[in-house]
């Protein structure tokens, strides 16, 4: 009879005889119906799925680790489009053109600056210099008008750039 392999909560185990027997039992067990192949390939699954977990575990944390930064951007990228479209309902609109492109030009880089970082792509870190000077400018211009909307843009975009100047990484030109 063949031994049938069953996958359990993410624990491996072996049907053999009408009994379950996790990796651990059957590496204690005498060998005598199971084949060395058969063997190494068990012990071999093993290891590929510790090696996954453990995988998992670490990338989970890194991106735990980035959630704060990434959730950051995004509520400046929320910021700065809400103020971008209250600044189109003003009654002198011709006085916020600069805080509208700079609203759109900011909430543009922070969602890609998020989008960056969520992948873990090797210029994420960097990406972040870029995306501290338009939130910088961005809040400076906002701060410029009276307007609830130009404030509370103002103050997202003060403290994401805080965030990306903590995280950022120098621009390297190799």
């Amino acid at each position: 009879m063949m031994p049938k392999i069953v996958s359990k909560n993410l624990c491996l185990s072996v049907f053999i005889r009408g009994k379950y027997m996790t990796p651990e039992s059957v590496t204690r067990r005498p060998w005598n119906n199971l084949n060395s192949f058969f063997k190494n390939t068990l012990i071999s699954i093993r290891l590929l799925l510790y090696k996954t977990f453990i995988t998992k575990i670490i990338t989970d944390m890194e991106t735990r680790n980035n959630h704060g930064l990434i959730q950051a951007l995004l509520d400046c990228a929320l910021a700065c489009e809400h103020c971008a479209s209250s600044c189109l309902k003003e009654e002198d609109i011709n006085m916020m053109i600069d805080c509208i492109k700079l609203d759109r030009d900011c909430a543009d880089i922070c969602t890609q600056a998020a989008r960056l970082l969520q992948r873990d792509s090797v210029i994420a870190h960097q990406y972040l210099l870029l995306c501290e000077e338009i939130c910088r400018l961005c809040a400076a211009e906002c701060g410029k008008h009276d307007h609830e909307h130009c404030r509370q843009c103002a103050i997202a975009c003060e403290e994401c750039a805080d965030a990306c100047h903590a995280n950022h990484e120098p621009i390297n030109q190799n």
